[in-house]
């Protein structure tokens, strides 16, 4: 009878260590899934977060679309240099000024339109016309004035006095590479 008690013993132990370790690896199997789990509801809350915050921006860039339109009014796009120096050319006029474009460069990496002038007219007319230049919506810098009085002009009646003007006006607003969407 103890032979047959130890083969009871020895079957239960082997079966209760078969149904430890089904048990052990059961666990196992479910602690991966569930660290497997919990990794793709982080990145699914990972990729919500984003598509919450892309639609956030989409609705920022749909809300501000007047204001950015507005903005660029103060810019002169590569495309509408000639409008530019049209309006420069336009200011001249409205100065009174005989005024002449001697070059257009684009420098600074495209950042900037460099723009050699000359002019002749009144001093009067030269100083206005500067004025203009300078109260124009676009960030500009004059980085060379050179005035010279030439000589005396008589109309009947009215002796004036004639001025030569070179100048180097730079648009710092300038955007020389296509950047609009």
């Amino acid at each position: 009878m103890i032979s047959r008690e130890k083969k009871i013993i020895v079957t239960l132990s082997v079966v209760l260590l078969a149904l430890l370790g089904a048990n052990f690896g059961l666990f196992w199997m479910t602690k991966q899934k569930v660290n497997d789990t919990s990794a793709a509801l982080l990145e699914l809350k990972k990729t919500s977060d984003l598509e919450t915050k892309a639609r956030a921006l989409g609705d920022l860039v749909k809300q501000t679309a007047s204001e950015r339109q507005a903005l660029d009014a103060y810019f002169v796009q590569k495309e509408n240099s000639v409008k530019f120096i049209e309006q420069i050319e336009g200011l001249g006029k409205q100065a009174g000024l005989s005024l002449t474009v001697a070059s257009v460069t684009v420098a600074n990496n495209g950042k900037e339109l460099r723009m050699n002038l000359g002019s002749n007219g009144s001093f009067d007319d030269t100083f206005y016309f500067v004025t203009l230049l300078e109260t124009m919506p676009y960030k500009t810098r004059l980085e060379q004035v050179h005035l010279q009085k030439k000589d005396d002009v008589s109309i009947p009646g009215v002796v004036t006095t004639a001025w030569s003007g070179d100048f180097v006006l730079v648009l710092e607003s300038f955007v020389g590479s296509a950047t609009k969407q």
